[in-house]
Parts: structure tokens; C-alpha cells; sequence
């Protein structure tokens, strides 16, 4: 659907295994966390998707906090995430009534969507939970737009002391070099950066020959 206003539903299930952030009250915690702790990493976010940004994946998209923001900004949006509350989608469609959004309780390492889908990937807060990053890269490279057409947006915490906010964390990044060279491994090129007190955003693309 094309047009000022209009909503695009999109409803992917899939049975996923239970995980720390699976229910309503993490999810509500995380966003507690959003809107008050990492109000400047959103901004940042937001910042960094100017160009033309005009499909949108979010991976881990919650409660569609970041969702409807992204949205407000021209941009179509699909948002997944794998927590296993109904609650939390039904919170993210509903406050988003009117936004040209999608929410999908999807796995982002075998998602349902054609080659080449997006213009950006948002992945905030969510790669520090891959212990072997790869797989969840080359999928994100899959639907992104090739040719460097394709940006993937990322912020991780920068966790500079061993054992720090590292529940849960099973990729640690000490600091935005270690990010930097484990997307360079995987075929990204760094475009922008905003380096904060104790997180990291940034731009990247890639480039791939048909």
C-alpha cells in the first residue's frame, strides 16, 4: 500500500524459544531504559538514517517505541522481534495505528522477506546477544539493498571492564573498534559514527556484485 496515512500490517509467527526477554515486563523494562537511559542513542539513531530511508527493518523491536519514531520520519517499517508475549505485539500495533508500520514475531536468522527488501536494517542493542555474529550478518546483508545501497544502523555497549552489564551479553565490545572490525570482517564499511559515553552508534554498508 502506497499513500500518506496508511498502514501496513504485516504478521509473521513463528515458535520461539523462550529467552530473558520473553514478556511484557522485560519488554517494558527495555523501553523504561529507551526513553529514559538512551534517549541520546535514539536520537543518534534517527540521525543517522537520513538519505531516503524508506523501508525500514528494525531487528528487536520490542514494544515499537523506536518503531514509531523511524516512522514519523517518512520511512515504512517492519519491526521484529522474538518475544514470546502476544501482549508486547498488540501493545506495538496499537500504539502505532496510523504509522506506516509491521510487526512480526520473527527469528532475524531466517527471516521471511525477499532478497534486497530494505534500505536499512536498525539493530540497536541487539548483536551483543550473538555469540557467533555471523549468521545474523549475512542475513541482514541478504535483505538489505546491495551495491551500498543497503545501511545497517548499529549500537552496542561499550562494556570496558570485564563482567560489566554482561548478562545476557555474549559479544562483548570494548571499544568502537571492536565493532568496527568484526563488520569489516563480514564485508561493512563504516560511513558514521557518534561515540557515546558508554555506547556506540553507527552506519555502515556494504557492497555486493550481482
Amino acid at each position: 500500500m502506497d499513500g500518506e496515512g496508511c498502514l501496513t500490517i504485516i504478521i509473521f509467527h513463528e515458535v520461539i524459544k523462550m529467552s530473558y526477554y520473553s514478556s511484557f515486563f522485560r519488554a517494558a523494562l527495555v523501553e523504561i531504559n529507551q526513553r529514559l537511559v538512551r534517549r541520546r542513542e535514539t536520537r543518534g539513531i534517527l540521525s543517522l538514517l537520513h538519505g531516503g530511508a524508506k523501508e525500514v527493518l528494525e531487528i528487536g523491536s520490542n514494544l515499537g517505541y523506536l518503531t514509531g519514531l523511524i516512522a514519523d520520519n517518512g520511512a515504512t517499517v517492519t519491526g521484529i522481534d522474538t518475544n514470546t508475549s502476544d501482549l508486547v505485539f498488540r501493545v506495538a500495533r496499537k500504539r502505532n495505528v496510523g504509522r506506516n508500520v509491521g510487526f512480526g514475531r520473527v527469528d532475524a536468522l531466517k527471516m521471511p522477506f525477499a532478497d534486497s527488501s530494505f534500505d536499512y536494517v536498525v539493530l540497536s542493542h541487539v548483536l551483543e546477544h550473538f555469540a557467533e555474529p555471523e549468521p545474523l550478518l549475512k542475513e541482514i546483508k541478504r535483505v538489505l539493498k546491495k551495491d551500498g545501497k543497503g545501511k545497517l544502523i548499529t549500537v552496542v555497549p561499550i562494556e570496558k571492564y570485564l563482567g560489566q552489564n554482561t548478562r545476557d551479553h555474549k559479544l562483548l565490545f570494548r571499544s568502537m573498534a571492536d565493532l568496527r572490525d568484526l563488520l569489516q570482517k563480514h564485508g561493512f564499511c563504516l560511513i558514521e559514527s557518534i561515540d557515546m559515553k558508554n555506547s556506540v552508534a553507527t552506519k555502515h554498508s556494504f557492497s555486493v556484485k550481482q
